[in-house]
């Protein structure tokens, strides 16, 4: 689940079920990412993640509530 709140059209995330996947030899498993500067309030509620292997993964499972992607602030972006 990613980006959530970079546009402002965007809509809540609620009641997402992700079952039955296979994560062999990968940098990141399951992930939830929020923008940072998000120009509108937005949630992510009631999401279930069920039977989910991971492999040889670096990270398992990442949340983050203030994602940037560029190496400079996403404050204006």
């Amino acid at each position: 689940v990613g980006s959530l709140g970079r546009y402002a059209y965007e809509k809540d995330v609620n009641g997402l079920v992700v079952t039955g996947c296979n994560l062999t030899n990968t940098l990141n498993g399951v992930r939830i990412k929020s923008w940072q500067a998000s120009p509108v309030t937005i949630s992510a509620r009631n999401i279930t993640f069920v039977h989910i292997i991971v492999e040889n993964v670096a990270n398992p499972i990442i949340i983050d509530q203030k994602y940037c992607p560029f190496k400079t602030s996403c404050d204006d972006s």
